[in-house]
C-alpha cells in the first residue's frame, strides 16, 4: 500500500485541548494498517489559506511515534539555516515572523497575539475577516500564521499529552 490517502477533513479548536486532541486522534484510528514492505500514508488537508492553498498533515510522521504528523503547506516555502526550502513550517519559522511583525506594529501585533491566545485556550477557529484587518507587510499572512500554529498547538498536545502540550510553544511566543 505505497498510494498516499488524501482525506479533507476540518477540525474544529473550540472546546477543550483533551477534547481538540481527541478529535484528531479518533480520526487517526480510522486508518488502514500497513504491512511488512509498505507502512499506509495518509495526508489530511485541514486548512484552506487565501495565501498558500491548503494546510496538510502528513501521516506517520518522521518519528514515527504512533499518532505523531507534520504540518505542510501547499504553496509556501520556509528556509532553513542552509537555505534549503521546505513546505512544513518549524516552531523558529513562526517564531521569527511574530517577531517581525511586533517590530513593525506592536498595536497589530498585540491584537494578533491576543487571536493566538484564543487558539491556544481553544475559544476560537481562525477566522479569516478578523485576519484580514491586521496588515502586515513583513511575513506572511496573519490567516497563516494564526491556522499554522493551531496546527502546531494540536501536534504538541498529541505529542506530549502527558506533560505540557501546547504550553512550551505558548511560552516562547510570550517571551515576544
Amino acid at each position: 500500500m505505497n498510494d498516499v490517502k488524501i482525506i479533507n477533513k476540518y477540525f474544529t479548536n473550540v472546546g477543550n485541548r483533551k477534547d481538540v486532541k481527541n478529535n484528531v486522534i479518533k480520526e487517526f484510528l480510522k486508518e488502514e494498517a500497513g504491512n511488512e514492505n509498505n507502512s499506509s500514508k495518509y495526508k489530511y488537508i485541514v486548512e484552506n489559506t487565501l495565501e498558500c492553498g491548503n494546510i496538510y498533515l502528513q501521516r506517520p510522521g518522521r518519528f514515527n511515534r504512533g499518532v505523531d504528523f507534520v504540518i505542510y503547506t501547499d504553496n509556501i516555502n520556509f528556509a532553513d539555516m542552509n537555505k534549503r526550502k521546505r513546505r512544513n513550517p518549524k516552531h523558529a519559522d513562526i517564531l521569527n515572523d511574530l517577531q517581525e511583525k511586533k517590530i513593525e506594529s506592536e498595536n497589530d501585533f498585540l491584537k494578533m497575539k491576543s487571536m493566538i491566545d484564543d487558539i491556544y485556550n481553544c475559544k476560537s477557529d481562525v477566522n479569516i475577516s478578523d485576519c484580514q484587518k491586521l496588515k502586515f507587510n513583513t511575513g506572511f499572512s496573519v490567516e497563516l500564521i494564526l491556522k499554522i500554529l493551531k496546527w502546531m498547538f494540536i501536534e504538541q498536545d498529541i505529542t506530549y499529552w502527558n506533560y505540557s502540550g501546547r504550553e512550551k510553544l505558548k511560552k516562547e511566543i510570550d517571551k515576544i
